[in-house]
């Protein structure tokens, strides 16, 4: 894709989600699962769903994380082509606020539909 093809273009962060599965609590749980989200990745993300032309500009780390965010971008139909990926950056990581604070509780942020059963 060029940029004069591109409808939209955003630029910034998108994060990994590591939560317990189903209405597990951390404590309980013996995997996690992994999600994407972040709010540039969900508008390029809809804005594919919707037809349109969307590109993701950012820096990656060059680890599993970042391969992670940028493939699951690229499987909803953005353009990742002008990521870079930095052998010294750090993933970013989101997870469940912990039982002890119920005022502040996750909102779901990723491409995709939310788990069964959670808020939004």
């Amino acid at each position: 894709m060029t940029d004069a093809a591109l409808d939209l273009a955003t630029v910034g962060e998108v994060m990994i989600r590591l939560s317990p599965p189903g209405q597990a609590r951390l404590e309980q749980a013996e995997s996690l699962e992994v999600t994407v989200g972040g709010a540039e990745g969900n508008v390029a993300v809809g804005v594919a769903r919707l037809g349109l032309r969307a590109a993701w500009i950012s820096k990656l780390p060059a680890d599993p994380f970042g391969r992670r965010v940028a493939g699951e971008l690229r499987r909803h139909g953005v353009d990742t082509s002008r990521e870079r990926l930095l052998d010294r950056a750090r993933s970013s990581t989101t997870g469940p606020v912990p039982p002890s604070r119920p005022s502040r509780r996750p909102r779901w942020t990723g491409p995709s539909s939310p788990p069964p059963g959670s808020s939004t």
